[in-house]
């Protein structure tokens, strides 16, 4: 069975970070190899093989070396200077759970034609498992062993090594980008970033406590960013031996520690809001770091990011859901230039989520900015398919197949592996496209409905496709998995059956970008072939395969190497190019995002090389600006299929970053509802109903408003806001044009006072207009309720060593409030400040907390005043109770005949107060209680629910009694409560609904077992007798217990938990289910039969 582990994620991982190269190949599992295999490869090292191409004779060379004795599973191929050396390393390794097991080096000098071990030059011991070579000199090589700590550095590219044990063991390390002498490494276990400015001799440590980090970009100084986990900041920081920190943003505060990404201009981080979603920041060329804006329609709380691309100042985004359920989609988005703001591109993109990062099966197509291929997927049918776009997702298309094929759109169209399809599938080859080769692209897919394929054994479901009109049309060319490289810049299409096909002895290549083909066998004796390679850049005329014999004891490496310079002989000429433009096919759209773009292409018929040096031609032709060239601006959406409109929408929340002359800004912009999309150059053109409004500042001139009324740009619901115009400038103003952001339009007035009255709470970007239009002021207000009132309960009452729930409760004067989400709405944000035994105390809370509903254990019975602070935007309120705490408690759940709505009193706490003392008073009239009896009635607010908690110690009440004589002094399970009136507001429950409901039931338990066991004593004893009395007293007997039966199965309805029990231990009572299985047991119901609660360790 053939190794799934190269597609992991977690080999994805370690090859892009720690053995940076070209993947090329896995075995069959280690557990194959049995021993080493002697002697050398039966093939010559070079050999010709005759081939027909039509009536054209080729001829290639090829060469074969074994590496013996090698093993490992995995390879990576290293060319060390990019078309300038001969020197390739190939590093093969086995790779588990997180580290490498084993590896060896190998070194060729004749660009992979033969290759030699080069264990020799390392400790006996050594495990290589990072590799970098400098971008800048390609002599210089950093091979590292992070198990032992040491380096290897070589500066002629690997002929010599200097040993150097720097005492890290760095997960991964690698050249400063554009430096052969800085370099940066991670250790991954101490969490810390290390620097080099010596070539990697000797080491430093920049950061401790790193959570994560982004190399900067080519410069003169170079640095790194980073996020600690002892402050949670983003810091960037200086390479050098004395590291230079310096926080990036102070603004941005606190960051998430589990997020940090750099692409090109643009760095992202995550917040935490107050209110608990997960939020994306992003700063663009060095600006301060805003919050990344997502239509509300489509955006959730929680939701993971993964930037899938930057290209042409655009970002794209996804979106994954929070929701477990929906893990394998997301939504993806465009941003506008400065990644801020995002419309919604394409929904339902196969994705999959994993500890660190996201996944999303999209293909950015290279070379060809705009053309994107993504998998979208149908939860329900579970079928994938196939979208293509080439205006950078402003459109998405299914993709024609073939027309030759018995396949029409929409019912049917090609479908193709992308790379997590692909990992998913278990197929190697995923989508290929280079830009060295703009416009060829290949790919394994297939076609119908959706994409195809069921069982790995029937592979005539999938085919190699190739397109080369970058993407607008497709033909089919092989059967079955295969693996593809391109070289000469696509003058040489190389085609090969992957580990998944079969073994094979053979090649097929094209060289006319795949309209025909030419087999070539390359080797005497089947292979299995598991990875074919061509140098990055694709300007060599060379392959390279890797492949083993998977029927042989031992797998050696086997290393071929495919030269079409035979064939290839002739360099091209002006005559064999033509000028080749994507628009071409793509009838009625010659430009794409304000330009047309045509790239020298070789005509496919010439037999001839392209070369190491060649640069391909690109002419760019910039377009007339028009309404394509435009999208709606944040805040503004479609009004008609042809975009040909923007209007308000108010769905969206207000722009925050509009700026104005206050700002100090020399000019700014007032949008008409349009902005050009992100990485357009059109120029040109009438763009008058689509540009901006673009306004000179006066210097001399500050116009602005302020209110009395707002506290800190906090307003009250309902409330008349007064605001005033402020007006210093050479120009006079009298006459002032408001907007408040209702999306009511605006309003004109005379003077510079205006009476304002919101009509639901919310953020409103207040804006204030000269009357010409050329001076603006905006500032956000924020409108939310007063807290009328505060209240407290604590459910089941407070036992030692218990958890106390409480749970609090704020009031509108018209509505209830007990969640944060629910009191961010209508109050803002607000936190509760907690004091617990506030006797003697002072200074600050011994609790902070957002949350409406906290806990707290008390280790010791008495009687604890506590105080409890709300703190809103617009007022604070503070609430001073006791709380009696009791060794043990019994706990009784009524249940009222309506809710207990507090909203309508200003002082809810005195109104429950009457409400427990009528309760009280009822149970005493009632001889249910005795004034002494130790009782807290907790009545839970918004709800009919009121729980009874009895002082168990002490007691000389039989609380299963309580019940059952309640039970007895009401007619059918009820008995009444009078309540007064309150400030002249009368509660609806003194009429027939004044009542205390009891549940009626059928309750079993231990008691009922008791009772039982009795009965047949005493039925035994009846047996036994022959006496008339005794008969006569076991009758007497028998009715008493009976009735203290039915007495019990009353009592035990009610009794709601046991305090010592977690959470999913207990059993609710479902007070409207005639359904007597659904009881609690009888051993939680009987106070009497209760453990006493353990208090925890301290």
């Amino acid at each position: 069975m053939f190794l799934k582990a190269v597609f992991t994620v977690l080999f994805v991982v370690l090859l892009t970070t720690q053995l940076e190269g070209r993947i090329v190949s896995l075995k069959p599992g280690a557990s194959n190899v049995v021993e080493r295999k002697n002697g050398v490869s039966n093939q010559p090292n070079e050999e010709q093989i005759r081939s027909k191409r039509g009536s054209i004779v080729t001829e290639l060379l090829h060469t074969h070396t074994v590496l013996e004795g090698d093993y490992n599973i995995y390879a990576v191929i290293h060319w060390s200077g990019l078309k300038k050396s001969n020197v390739v390393f190939i590093l093969t390794f086995n790779y588990s759970d997180t580290s490498v097991t084993a590896s060896t080096l190998w070194r060729s000098e004749d660009y992979a034609k033969t290759f030699t071990k080069q264990s020799s030059k390392f400790d006996s011991n050594a495990t290589l498992d990072n590799f970098a070579i400098s971008d800048t000199d390609h002599t210089k090589v950093v091979i590292g062993d992070s198990v032992s700590g040491v380096l290897y550095i070589t500066n002629d590219e690997g002929a010599t090594y200097m040993r150097v044990w720097v005492g890290q063991t760095f997960y991964s390390f690698d050249f400063y980008p554009g430096r052969n002498d800085v370099m940066v490494g991670y250790n991954q276990e101490a969490k810390s970033v290390w620097g080099s400015v010596d070539g990697g001799v000797n080491w430093f440590r920049m950061v401790e406590q790193l959570e994560q980090y982004q190399v900067g970009e080519k410069g003169d100084t170079p640095y790194i960013y980073a996020i600690t986990g002892d402050d949670q900041r983003l810091y960037k920081i200086n390479i050098q031996s004395q590291p230079i920190q310096t926080e990036l943003d102070k603004s941005l505060g606190n960051v998430l520690t589990t997020f940090l990404q750099k692409e090109g201009d643009y760095i992202f981080v995550q917040k935490e809001e107050n209110s608990g979603d997960i939020s994306l920041w992003v700063s663009h060329s060095g600006n301060t770091f805003r919050r990344a804006l997502f239509p509300t329609a489509t955006y959730t709380a929680n939701q993971a990011y993964y930037i899938v691309s930057v290209h042409n100042k655009q970002l794209l985004v996804l979106l994954t859901s929070s929701d477990p359920s929906n893990d394998l989609v997301g939504d993806l988005f465009l941003s506008d230039e400065t990644g801020t703001f995002y419309t919604l591109s394409l929904e339902n993109v196969l994705t999959y989520s994993y500890t660190g990062g996201v996944i999303a099966d999209i293909h950015v197509v290279e070379g060809m900015n705009g053309t994107i291929l993504a998998n979208i997927h149908d939860g329900e049918n579970h079928d994938t398919t196939t979208v293509i776009t080439f205006d950078s997702g402003a459109e998405w298309s299914l993709i024609p197949a073939p027309s030759s094929d018995d396949c029409y759109l929409p019912q049917c169209s090609l479908h193709f592996m992308l790379y997590l399809s692909a990992y998913i599938n278990n197929i190697q080859t995923t989508f290929y496209s280079r830009s060295s080769a703009v416009g060829v692209l290949v790919a394994v897919g297939s076609e119908g409905s959706a994409l195809s394929f069921d069982d790995p054994s029937e592979t005539d479901q999938i085919h190699l496709f190739v397109s080369t009109n970058g993407g607008v049309t497709w033909s089919r060319t092989h059967t079955g998995t295969w693996l593809v490289t391109f070289a000469d810049h696509a003058g040489v299409v190389t085609a090969v059956k992957d580990y998944f096909s079969e073994q094979t002895t053979q090649l097929e290549f094209s060289l006319d970008e795949g309209a025909n083909w030419n087999q070539y066998q390359f080797s005497h004796t089947d292979v299995t072939v598991g990875g074919l390679v061509t140098e990055p850049g694709e300007a060599t005329l060379v392959d390279v395969l890797f492949a083993y014999d998977n029927t042989a004891l031992n797998q050696d490496w086997e290393i071929v190497t495919v030269n079409y310079s035979r064939i290839l002989s002739t360099p091209c000429v002006a005559a064999d190019y033509f000028s080749w433009s994507p628009y071409n096919s793509r009838i009625g759209r010659d430009c794409l995002l304000g330009s047309s773009i045509s790239w020298e292409r070789k005509i496919p018929s010439s037999i001839c090389y392209n070369g190491l040096k060649y640069e391909r031609e690109t002419n760019v032709t910039i377009c007339t600006c028009s309404i394509v060239d435009y999208e709606c601006d944040w805040g503004y959406k479609h009004t008609s299929a042809t975009g040909e409109q923007c209007v308000v929408d108010i769905t969206q929340p207000p722009n925050p970053y509009i700026p104005s002359c206050a700002t100090g800004v020399p000019s700014y912009s007032i949008t008409k509802g349009f902005r050009k999309i992100a990485g357009d150059v059109c120029d040109g053109g009438d763009t008058s109903l689509y540009d901006p409004t673009i306004v000179d500042c006066d210097e001399n001139l500050d116009i602005s408003f302020s209110s009395s009324d707002l506290t800190e740009h906090w307003g009250k619901l309902g409330e008349r806001i007064e605001f005033n115009v402020i007006v210093t400038t050479t120009k006079a103003y009298t006459h002032f044009v408001w907007d408040f952001g209702e999306g009511d339009g605006k309003e004109s007035i005379e003077g510079s006072t205006i009476y304002h009255t919101f009509k639901n709470t919310g953020t409103y970007n207040v804006q204030v207009f000269s009357s010409d239009y050329v001076y603006t002021y905006t500032q956000p207000v924020f409108i939310a309720n007063q807290i009328q009132g505060e209240t407290f309960s604590h459910l089941y009452g407070a036992q030692v060593g218990a958890q106390t729930v409480f749970n609090s409760f704020l009031t509108t004067g018209q509505s209830v409030v007990n969640s944060s989400q629910d009191s961010e709405t209508v109050f803002g944000y607000t936190h509760f400040s907690i004091w617990y035994n506030i006797t003697g105390k002072v200074g600050n809370a011994d609790y902070l907390t957002q949350d409406f509903s906290f806990e707290h254990v008390f280790y010791t019975p008495g009687v604890y005043p506590m105080k409890v602070s709300v703190v809103g935007p617009l007022n604070t309120k503070t609430l001073e109770f006791t709380i009696q705490v009791f060794p043990k408690l019994f706990v009784l759940e009524l249940k009222f005949s309506q809710i207990f709505n507090i909203s309508q009193f200003p002082d809810p706490n005195k109104w429950l107060s009457q409400v427990q003392t009528a309760m009280i008073s009822s149970l005493i009239d009632l001889n249910l209680i005795t004034p002494t009896t130790e009782l807290e009635i907790n009545i839970q607010p918004s709800t009919d629910l009121v729980y009874l908690a009895f002082n168990v110690e002490g007691s000389s009440l039989d609380f299963t009694s309580v019940e059952a004589r309640m039970r007895s002094h009401s007619n059918g399970g009820t008995f009444g409560v009078s309540i007064d009136s309150y400030h002249g507001s009368v509660l609806s429950v003194r009429d027939v609904t004044d009542l205390i409901q009891v549940d009626e039931g059928d309750y079993r338990g231990y008691a009922g077992a008791i009772v039982f066991l009795v009965l047949i004593v005493l039925t035994l004893a009846f047996l036994l007798t022959i006496s008339v009395v005794i008969i006569f007293l076991i009758m007497r007997i028998t009715k008493n217990s009976n009735q203290t039966n039915q007495t019990t199965r009353g009592a035990n309805r009610n009794v709601y938990m046991n305090l010592n029990q977690r959470d999913d231990e207990m059993e609710p009572l479902n007070a409207d289910s005639d359904d007597d299985e659904h009881l609690l047991p009888l051993e939680a119901a009987q106070p009497q039969a209760r453990d006493p609660v353990d208090s925890p360790d301290v």
